[in-house]
């Protein structure tokens, strides 16, 4: 039976009487139960989620120059403060990791050959976060995103950047805290195998290379993941990868047989990144659609950094259909650019029946900088933005729960266990012990699909 305080209390005098017979009683329950009150509130609060034992979140960024951030530069954001200004708190609160063909950038006497109108090894993205490929990765792990903009050893270059910038921060304006974005870029660079002395470091999954100083581009991701998770490791920190952004294509636009070969070699690299790259049983590959049409409207007439793309005829072996004193668009130019979409979006929409889907965004639409090809930083952060709301991410949780997702009793740490015997991890074909190898996204102990952070349940579903 309930008993309302009217009716504990006949009068409103009782009142004044209660408190006057009890008050030392009353202070002192205040006294114990205040305090006790404000300890149990800051154990369940955000502000006590210290997330020493939440893995971190990383988020991998390839292709070429629109990926490397060529023409966009910080200062064309407004001042002040958000998402789309100069600055934003996810600036600094984001660690970033990025490398670039053989970090040589305009050193490398092959490259100045033939870029000698860049004026920066960043520019193109040729350099190395933390200055050197071989730097501890306490120096390559920068703790600001391009690192302080006015160090060149550490910037990527004065105040360039890609769509890391959208990325790191409209993941924290969800809450998500403890990201890595790791960033491999090569300007030029095709997905097609590439003979031509322009395209060193092709991102064909297939291409070798026998000098070490200058690898070819997926090799080099492969090996800047590796690096980058060991460092994590050697620190005692896990990690999860939750999503794969490819923003690359133009260059394939420009020769025959690189057009013609792209949703097969495309198709080669997702099945390839998925696993060298360890992507999340929920993560995605996203891919930024190629779009040269402001670029080929806008080629005549010539002036400043005129967009020559539509006149090439070939690039392996390079072959132009004009000169500079006169002008003849090839017609093969929109065929080409025709078809590297059609394989973008033909590759996507074949590997929707997996969890681990490819996705795509629309580019064109986006604001072009002064060479009519490549994105301005209001593009970046657009395109930033795009990529991560392109799918549902991996579930983080950013309040008590930072600790233990589940809430299984068994903290986000101590998940690593490796998999059941009915599902082991394979990889190129090879059996992989998973059992503390670092990666959270890989550990299935009942073997039904999720990993053990975020299974809660021992059987079917993770009962979240």
């Amino acid at each position: 039976m309930k008993i309302s305080m009217k009716q504990f209390f006949k009068k409103d005098r009782d009142y004044l009487l209660f408190v006057n017979k009890y008050w030392r009683q009353i202070v002192v329950a205040l006294v114990l139960l205040i305090p006790l009150y404000l300890v149990v509130s800051y154990i369940n609060s955000p502000a006590k989620a210290d997330g020493n034992n939440e893995p971190y979140s990383i988020f991998i960024l390839a292709g070429q120059s629109l990926a490397a951030g060529v023409a966009s530069y910080r200062e064309e954001l407004p001042e002040g403060t958000g998402i789309t200004f100069q600055n934003d708190p996810a600036d600094t609160a984001t660690k970033f990791w990025w490398a670039g063909s053989n970090g040589q950038g305009l050193n490398d006497q092959l490259i100045k050959a033939f870029f000698p109108f860049y004026d920066g090894p960043g520019q193109m993205g040729w350099d190395y976060s933390g200055g050197s490929n071989n730097a501890p990765g306490s120096t390559r792990l920068l703790d600001n995103l391009n690192g302080p903009q006015t160090t060149a050893i550490n910037a990527q270059t004065g105040g360039l950047f890609g769509s890391e910038f959208g990325i790191a921060r409209n993941l924290y304006a969800m809450g998500r805290r403890k990201v890595i974005i790791l960033k491999v870029s090569y300007g030029f660079q095709s997905l097609g195998q590439s003979n031509s002395p322009l395209i060193p470091f092709d991102w064909n999954v297939n291409s070798t290379s026998n000098d070490p100083d200058r690898p070819k581009s997926y090799a080099q991701l492969k090996d800047q993941f590796n690096k980058l998770t060991t460092y994590l490791k050697s620190q005692g920190e896990k990690y999860t990868v939750d999503g794969i952004f490819w923003m690359q294509g133009e260059t394939d636009t420009l020769q025959d047989s690189y057009a013609a070969a792209y949703q097969q070699n495309l198709a080669d690299l997702v099945s390839n990144a998925k696993e060298d790259l360890q992507l999340h049983p929920s993560g995605h590959f996203v891919i930024g659609k190629t779009n040269m049409n402001f670029c080929i409207d806008n080629s005549w007439p010539r002036f400043n950094n005129y967009c020559d793309y539509p006149s090439a005829k070939s690039i392996d072996p390079i072959e132009f259909v004009d000169t500079l004193l006169t002008f003849s668009i090839n017609p093969s130019m929109s065929r080409r650019l025709d078809e590297v979409r059609t394989a973008q979006q033909a590759v996507a929409d074949s590997d929707q029946n997996t969890r681990q889907k490819v996705d795509i965004v629309e580019t064109g639409d986006l604001p072009r900088g002064y060479d009519w090809t490549h994105l301005t930083a209001p593009g970046q952060i657009e395109l930033g933005r795009r990529f991560v709301n392109m799918y549902r991410l991996p579930t983080r949780y950013t309040d008590s729960r930072v600790n233990d997702y589940d809430q299984d009793g068994t903290d986000n740490a101590q998940e690593d266990t490796g998999r059941g015997t009915s599902c082991p991890l394979i990889v190129k074909e090879q059996t992989i012990d998973a059992n503390n190898n670092g990666n959270l996204g890989d550990d299935d102990a009942d073997c039904d699909g999720y990993p053990n952070y975020l299974d809660a349940v021992n059987g079917p579903g993770s009962g979240l």
